[in-house]
């Protein structure tokens, strides 16, 4: 469609008489980008007494000449449009003007050639802004690819073991052992210059376990439907989350939004009649990281999703929470052998002078050691009332 509100540049204007008693008034409007015509329709070679209005738009015009009919010399205007049926039908129109016809033709092509002038200067335009905006996509993507595969270069070697959180396109979030067998977190993002890294050292780490449970959850339904299940949740948080939260306060390092894991929630076929039930399946099933934070001096728990337990079982098996529990207690009651047996040994002759300080320093230590032995559940009630009753006498 045109645009009427376009300032018009040239209007001419002519009075045509068609008979005796009939006259028509003929108007050529000439715009920025296209002409409004009132003329006669032109159809092989001959005027019809039919006048008739035309918008045409420069890209429709296809040829503007003058042609001498009935000893009067007209504006023949040619042009092209799109239907329904056709998408390239022709039209012809004539135009009478009594003064100079030469001057109308040439403000017709003048005003057809600027707007043609103009619309290619303004693609060129375009296309020239276009390839600098794909250059610099192609650079922004160079860049980004670079960065991230530096990065990766860096940390993750041939053989380094690695889980993945979540991964895109010069994005990535991981777990990898190290060569320590430290646990490292690792997000990179390569179009923002981003790399965190942060790592649990093998010594702080205490163990790794699996916690949670699968829950299932009815509801009761009064409506009439029948569609698809579905399964939403049980995957890791997306790497803007992970971005945001890199680095938390437990460790002081990187790992926390990575960690903010979603159980899955499935919902079967569901089809419902005036009353039906229906049932939620919760997933809320992780493995839980157990390790020592420097920052908080204390032992702290990590949740991570459950699928990264084989991985942990894998490369970090000792750290499975049976085998450091067995290990534990086993070194309990080793560790409470040791303690008996040194309360039972002889005493070892003080090589300084039995003053009365040093006595009370070794009642201490025997005393404490009792005691240890009787928490442990090494002694019966009457075997520490017996020794008990030795550290008494020995005073």
């Amino acid at each position: 469609m045109a645009d009427k509100n376009e300032k018009c540049e040239f209007c001419y204007s002519s009075e045509y008489k068609i008979s005796f008693r009939k006259k028509s008034l003929m108007v050529l409007a000439i715009y920025g980008s296209f002409i409004d015509c009132k003329g006669f329709y032109y159809e092989n070679g001959n005027i019809t007494e039919t006048d008739s209005q035309v918008i045409i738009k420069y890209e429709m015009l296809d040829d503007v000449r003058i042609e001498r009919i009935q000893n009067k010399d007209w504006l023949i205007i040619s042009y092209h449009y799109e239907t329904y049926m056709s998408s390239n039908k022709k039209g012809t129109v004539a135009f009478y003007y009594e003064g100079d016809v030469n001057v109308v033709k040439e403000s017709v092509v003048n005003s057809k050639d600027q707007y043609l002038d103009q619309k290619r200067k303004k693609l060129d335009s375009q296309r020239k802004f276009e390839q600098k905006m794909q250059e610099k996509a192609m650079q922004i993507e160079n860049e980004a690819t670079q960065f991230y595969q530096n990065c990766c270069d860096f940390h993750i070697k041939e053989q380094t073991p690695f889980f993945e959180f979540e991964s895109e396109k010069n994005k990535i979030a991981l777990i990898y052992v190290g060569n320590d067998k430290s646990l490292n977190f690792l997000y990179i993002d390569g179009y923002k210059k981003i790399e965190n890294h942060g790592l649990i050292s093998y010594k702080d780490i205490h163990y790794y376990e699996k916690a949670g449970n699968v829950h299932y959850l009815s509801e009761i339904n009064g409506t009439y439907n029948s569609f698809g299940g579905s399964f939403t949740g049980g995957n890791f948080s997306k790497l803007a989350t992970v971005a945001g939260g890199l680095i938390f306060g437990a460790m002081g390092m990187a790992a926390g939004a990575m960690l903010s894991y979603k159980p899955a929630k499935m919902e079967p076929t569901k089809t419902t009649f005036d009353i039906s039930s229906e049932t939620h399946k919760i997933d809320d099933r992780n493995v839980i990281l157990n390790f020592y934070s420097e920052s908080k001096k204390q032992f702290v728990d990590l949740e991570l999703p459950q699928n990264i337990y084989n991985f942990l079982q894998t490369y970090l098996p000792e750290k499975k929470y049976d085998v450091v529990l067995e290990l534990e207690k086993a070194a309990i009651v080793q560790s409470s052998v040791d303690i008996k047996s040194a309360l039972n040994a002889p005493q070892e002759q003080p090589k300084l002078p039995a003053t009365e300080e040093n006595s009370m320093v070794l009642f201490k230590q025997k005393v404490q050691k009792l005691k240890l032995m009787y928490d442990a559940g090494l002694l019966t009630d009457d075997e520490f009332k017996e020794e008990r009753a030795k550290l008494l006498n020995s005073i």
